[in-house]
């Protein structure tokens, strides 16, 4: 039951996180070209891929414990992957090709996460076992 309770916290914490991402979002965005310059720092980038990749690895792990699909690994791996990728090419000033795979590793990022969040809704809570 302790576990359980752990579990609801981090997914509660992992959410206001989320909520606070979506409400800052859209004032980053008009303010990146004020701040442009920062932006465009190949650490900046580096930090941002990492805590991204950090809490996106948390979620699906998660929500793995709970319904045991690797289905959410893969999506996320291969978003990961594209993001990589766009980093990479980054320094070559491939803007399209950098765009292209910043937008697709996202929409597989996204599509791991819907389907983890599937996954979870399907699994009734008195089945499932948690990750030890």
């Amino acid at each position: 039951m302790l576990l359980f309770k752990k579990r609801r916290v981090l997914e509660q914490w992992l959410t206001f996180g989320c909520a606070i991402h979506c409400l800052l979002t859209p004032v980053c965005i008009v303010l990146i070209p004020t701040f442009g310059r920062l932006f465009d720092s190949h650490w900046v980038k580096l930090g941002c891929l990492g805590i991204s990749l950090i809490a996106g690895v948390s979620v699906v792990y998660h929500g793995y414990c709970r319904h045991k699909k690797l289905h959410t690994f893969y999506l996320f791996a291969v978003g990961a992957l594209f993001w990589l990728f766009h980093l990479l090419v980054g320094h070559h000033d491939h803007v399209a090709v950098e765009m292209g795979c910043l937008l697709v590793g996202t929409l597989f990022v996204m599509g791991s996460y819907y389907v983890n969040h599937h996954y979870l809704k399907c699994c009734p809570n008195q089945t499932c076992k948690g990750c030890h």
